[in-house]
């Protein structure tokens, strides 16, 4: 018999699991392959590529109608104010820029997932953060490492499969990872490299289709073998997955129960980025390691891109 008490808490995870479910398209009027549904206005000329054709980034100078005096500071949202405001703990610029750091900003912003104030509306994120889309922020470095993620779960949108987060916390898949992801078919002897790494990344198979899925990986994959062609994080960043090392979990009798390490072996960037006005094509892979992709999180010109201030 079910109890009001359990109705309760039934509706509540409902309500949780399927809360900001879908992603909605934040940005009309730019074709941006990659990340459509991704942009949102402050990924707007923001030094970063988010689009792979470089379209968030170009004519940006067109923009910047402002140029600030040398005795003056430059808010990121190109307003000016007098250089000794700057960095005194109080708040001068509109979106806050020059005062990032204060700990009362992050308490005064700690609820924008949950609500809508203005302020959480023109609150733009560190260079090391992801912007959830809501004046909400999570650091890099803490996405890469499965340790948070947005209110909204917008930060996984493209990388559900490979967070670790997602089955534990949730216990299914999300509604907005429904949205984005390929499901893998049924596993059988005919299944190709990708349906099969698919099935042990989405699911935790049996041992005998674990068994099927060691034949497929050695007839049907290259030792290194490219996941997915979309973007993973951001455009042009692709996640790889080192057959061997997963043969080797999959045959160890102690991880029968458990499902492969989703965290991808190796990344590697190839495609476009912008400098200025200025799209380059990046045709040569640059490979990380996830280590060094944790490492570089830290830096301030990740993601990977050319901000238009690096010429």
């Amino acid at each position: 018999m079910t109890t009001p008490g359990d109705w309760l808490g039934q509706q509540t995870a409902n309500i949780n699991l399927n809360n900001h479910e879908t992603l909605t398209r934040l940005v009309d009027g730019i074709i941006c392959p990659g990340a459509d549904m991704f942009l949102e206005w402050r990924h707007i000329c923001d030094g970063f590529t988010q689009c792979t054709n470089g379209a968030d980034e170009l004519n940006c100078h067109l923009l910047e109608f402002f140029k600030c005096e040398t005795d003056e500071f430059q808010c990121r949202n190109g307003m000016c104010i007098p250089a000794e405001f700057a960095f005194d703990a109080t708040p001068d610029c509109m979106d806050s820029s020059d005062e990032q750091a204060l700990d009362v900003l992050y308490k005064r912003h700690s609820q924008c997932a949950k609500e809508s104030p203005s302020e959480c509306d023109d609150r733009l994120c560190h260079k090391d953060q992801f912007s959830c889309g809501n004046g909400e922020c999570v650091p890099w470095s803490a996405i890469l490492n499965d340790q948070n993620d947005c209110g909204n779960v917008r930060d996984i949108a493209y990388i559900c499969e490979t967070s670790n987060l997602v089955l534990l916390t949730y216990g299914e898949w999300l509604g907005i990872c429904k949205q984005t992801m390929e499901f893998a078919p049924p596993l059988t002897n005919k299944s190709d490299c990708r349906q099969t790494l698919g099935h042990l990344l989405q699911t935790n198979p049996s041992q005998q289709f674990k068994d099927l899925a060691i034949i497929n990986l050695r007839t049907r994959c290259d030792n290194l073998t490219l996941y997915l062609e979309q973007n993973a994080f951001f455009p042009g960043f692709k996640m790889v997955y080192n057959r061997s090392r997963i043969e080797v979990f999959i045959s160890n009798p102690s991880n029968s129960r458990r499902p492969i390490p989703k965290t991808p072996d190796l990344y590697y960037f190839t495609g476009a980025i912008v400098c200025g006005a200025l799209s380059l094509n990046i045709s040569e892979k640059i490979w990380f390691t996830h280590q060094e992709l944790q490492e570089l999180s830290s830096y301030p010109f990740f993601p990977l891109g050319l901000s238009k201030n690096n010429e």
